[in-house]
Protein backbone atom coordinates (compact mmCIF):
# COMPACT_ATOMS: atom_id res chain seq x y z
CA UNK A 1 0.00 0.00 0.00
CA UNK A 2 1.07 3.40 -1.05
CA UNK A 3 1.87 6.12 1.55
CA UNK A 4 2.89 9.02 -0.93
CA UNK A 5 4.30 9.19 -4.10
CA UNK A 6 6.70 11.39 -6.64
CA UNK A 7 4.41 12.05 -9.25
CA UNK A 8 5.14 12.04 -13.29
CA UNK A 9 5.96 15.57 -14.36
CA UNK A 10 8.17 15.29 -17.47
CA UNK A 11 5.66 16.18 -20.68
CA UNK A 12 7.97 14.21 -23.13
CA UNK A 13 7.03 11.17 -21.07
CA UNK A 14 3.54 11.66 -20.34
CA UNK A 15 2.97 11.90 -24.04
CA UNK A 16 5.12 8.75 -24.85
CA UNK A 17 3.67 6.71 -22.36
CA UNK A 18 0.35 8.10 -22.29
CA UNK A 19 -0.36 10.49 -25.31
CA UNK A 20 -1.71 13.30 -23.16
CA UNK A 21 -0.74 16.87 -23.08
CA UNK A 22 -0.80 19.81 -20.73
CA UNK A 23 0.51 19.09 -17.31
CA UNK A 24 -0.80 21.39 -14.76
CA UNK A 25 1.18 23.71 -13.44
CA UNK A 26 2.72 24.48 -9.87
CA UNK A 27 2.89 20.56 -8.84
CA UNK A 28 4.40 19.48 -5.58
CA UNK A 29 7.31 16.96 -6.08
CA UNK A 30 6.07 14.48 -3.58
CA UNK A 31 2.13 14.21 -2.80
CA UNK A 32 0.48 12.68 0.24
CA UNK A 33 -3.05 12.02 0.90
CA UNK A 34 -5.08 14.95 0.17
CA UNK A 35 -2.72 16.44 -2.55
CA UNK A 36 -3.51 17.18 -5.99
CA UNK A 37 -1.70 15.32 -8.42
CA UNK A 38 -1.52 14.29 -12.14
CA UNK A 39 -4.10 11.26 -13.46
CA UNK A 40 -4.59 9.93 -16.85
CA UNK A 41 -8.54 8.57 -17.98
CA UNK A 42 -9.88 7.76 -20.86
CA UNK A 43 -12.04 11.30 -22.14
CA UNK A 44 -16.00 10.58 -21.23
CA UNK A 45 -16.28 11.43 -25.02
CA UNK A 46 -13.33 9.12 -26.30
CA UNK A 47 -16.24 6.21 -27.79
CA UNK A 48 -17.83 9.66 -30.06
CA UNK A 49 -15.24 8.38 -32.63
CA UNK A 50 -13.03 10.62 -34.73
CA UNK A 51 -9.66 12.98 -34.22
CA UNK A 52 -11.70 16.10 -31.95
CA UNK A 53 -11.62 14.24 -28.74
CA UNK A 54 -8.42 12.42 -27.76
CA UNK A 55 -8.94 8.69 -26.17
CA UNK A 56 -7.30 10.03 -23.02
CA UNK A 57 -7.08 12.98 -20.91
CA UNK A 58 -4.83 14.46 -18.72
CA UNK A 59 -6.55 15.92 -15.48
CA UNK A 60 -5.63 17.19 -11.89
CA UNK A 61 -6.99 15.07 -9.11
CA UNK A 62 -6.99 14.16 -5.07
CA UNK A 63 -4.63 11.49 -4.21
CA UNK A 64 -7.72 9.50 -2.10
CA UNK A 65 -10.94 8.46 -3.19
CA UNK A 66 -13.29 11.92 -2.47
CA UNK A 67 -17.05 10.02 -2.08
CA UNK A 68 -19.66 11.75 -4.21
CA UNK A 69 -21.86 11.45 -0.55
CA UNK A 70 -19.02 13.14 1.33
CA UNK A 71 -19.32 16.79 2.65
CA UNK A 72 -15.33 16.70 3.65
CA UNK A 73 -12.54 16.69 1.09
CA UNK A 74 -10.29 15.79 4.16
CA UNK A 75 -12.02 12.29 3.99
CA UNK A 76 -8.94 11.47 1.34
CA UNK A 77 -6.65 11.39 3.94
CA UNK A 78 -8.04 8.27 4.67
CA UNK A 79 -9.36 6.56 1.50
CA UNK A 80 -6.36 6.66 -0.56
CA UNK A 81 -5.94 2.86 -0.29
CA UNK A 82 -8.09 -0.22 -1.04
CA UNK A 83 -8.06 -3.58 -1.16
CA UNK A 84 -9.46 -5.29 -4.63
CA UNK A 85 -11.01 -8.00 -2.73
CA UNK A 86 -12.87 -6.01 -0.89
CA UNK A 87 -13.59 -2.52 -2.45
CA UNK A 88 -16.77 -2.91 -3.79
CA UNK A 89 -18.36 -3.84 -0.58
CA UNK A 90 -17.04 -0.32 1.52
CA UNK A 91 -19.49 2.64 1.15
CA UNK A 92 -16.89 4.77 -0.11
CA UNK A 93 -15.50 2.98 -2.85
CA UNK A 94 -18.82 0.91 -3.82
CA UNK A 95 -20.01 3.65 -6.35
CA UNK A 96 -16.87 4.35 -8.31
CA UNK A 97 -16.32 0.69 -8.41
CA UNK A 98 -19.89 -0.85 -9.69
CA UNK A 99 -19.83 2.07 -11.95
CA UNK A 100 -15.68 1.08 -13.36
CA UNK A 101 -14.45 4.73 -12.78
CA UNK A 102 -10.61 4.03 -13.55
CA UNK A 103 -7.91 5.99 -14.06
CA UNK A 104 -4.02 5.57 -14.54
CA UNK A 105 -1.40 7.71 -11.71
CA UNK A 106 1.41 8.41 -13.47
CA UNK A 107 4.34 8.02 -11.13
CA UNK A 108 7.90 8.38 -10.37
CA UNK A 109 8.35 6.43 -7.29
CA UNK A 110 6.06 5.00 -5.58
CA UNK A 111 6.63 4.67 -1.31
CA UNK A 112 4.79 1.90 0.83
CA UNK A 113 3.85 2.28 3.86
CA UNK A 114 5.46 0.03 5.32
CA UNK A 115 8.86 1.35 4.10
CA UNK A 116 7.66 5.03 5.65
CA UNK A 117 7.12 3.22 8.98
CA UNK A 118 10.78 1.39 9.13
CA UNK A 119 12.21 4.88 7.98
CA UNK A 120 10.60 6.81 10.83
CA UNK A 121 13.97 8.19 11.71
CA UNK A 122 15.13 9.19 8.58
CA UNK A 123 14.91 12.06 6.92
CA UNK A 124 13.75 11.00 3.41
CA UNK A 125 12.26 7.46 2.98
CA UNK A 126 13.87 5.81 0.20
CA UNK A 127 11.70 4.56 -2.90
CA UNK A 128 11.05 1.07 -2.63
CA UNK A 129 9.32 1.06 -6.12
CA UNK A 130 11.60 3.35 -8.24
CA UNK A 131 11.50 3.94 -12.24
CA UNK A 132 15.15 4.94 -12.36
CA UNK A 133 13.84 8.13 -13.60
CA UNK A 134 14.22 6.98 -17.10
CA UNK A 135 10.45 5.00 -17.47
CA UNK A 136 7.53 5.88 -16.14
CA UNK A 137 5.47 3.91 -13.56
CA UNK A 138 2.22 4.12 -13.04
CA UNK A 139 -0.97 2.80 -10.43
CA UNK A 140 -4.45 3.19 -10.15
CA UNK A 141 -8.20 2.13 -10.31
Amino acid sequence: MCSHYDPQTDPNRLRSNFGVEGLPLGLKPILWPGYYGPLVRKHEFADVGGDAVPFRELLLGSFGLIPHWSKDATIAQRTYNARSATAHEKPSYRDVWRLARHCIIPAEAIIPIERLIESRGEEIPEAMINALREKSIAFGK
